[in-house]
């Protein structure tokens, strides 16, 4: 269950097929979740979280799919920052957690603009991923053979128009 600001707790299963139902845009709900202030890349840790644009009209299902879609768009500005310093991602692996969620992934999808890549595990895939991209980083086996430990279940790809809906946005 999941406290949240409209009351009652809510399984994250429920708020993501609720989600679900709302437009890419979360219908004007814009939400910054910096409630703990903001790390990489930001490095401000006096940020704080903004909820702009609530009416009457919008849900709990708003504003969770408003968060997603905001947290989607940090990665989205790591993966900026990255390419600013000459690392191009080429490919983008899911693991457990928020991963599980289809909607997360479509919307991750849809605001990288790349394919989700969700691959099984045995609820270690984070431990897994780190473990396998330190061990490429120093030589010990190449990055392609991820495969050989965690193998795909689904590949989600982006929704143009919510892509160009969430380009848009994010500037």
């Amino acid at each position: 269950m999941v406290q949240h600001a409209f009351g009652a707790g809510a399984d994250l299963q429920t708020l993501d097929q609720q989600a679900a139902q709302i437009p890419a845009g979360s219908q004007g709900l814009l939400t910054l979740p910096y409630f703990l202030g903001e790390k990489t890349p930001l490095h401000d840790p006096f940020a704080r979280g903004t909820v702009l644009g609530l009416t009457l009209s919008h849900t709990p299902a708003h504003l969770y799919r408003s968060l997603l879609e905001r947290v989607a768009y940090a990665f989205r500005h790591h993966l900026e920052v990255l390419e600013q310093h000459g690392h191009r991602v080429q490919r983008i692996y899911v693991v457990d957690g928020g991963a599980k969620s289809a909607l997360w992934r479509s919307i991750l999808a849809s605001v990288l603009g790349q394919d989700m890549v969700y691959l099984s595990t045995s609820d270690r895939g984070s431990a897994y991923g780190v473990t396998f991209l330190a061990g490429s980083a120093a030589g010990h086996w190449p990055l392609e053979s991820i495969g050989t430990y965690l193998s795909e279940v689904e590949r989600t790809p982006p929704t143009p128009s919510n892509t160009e809906l969430y380009t848009r946005m994010y500037q």
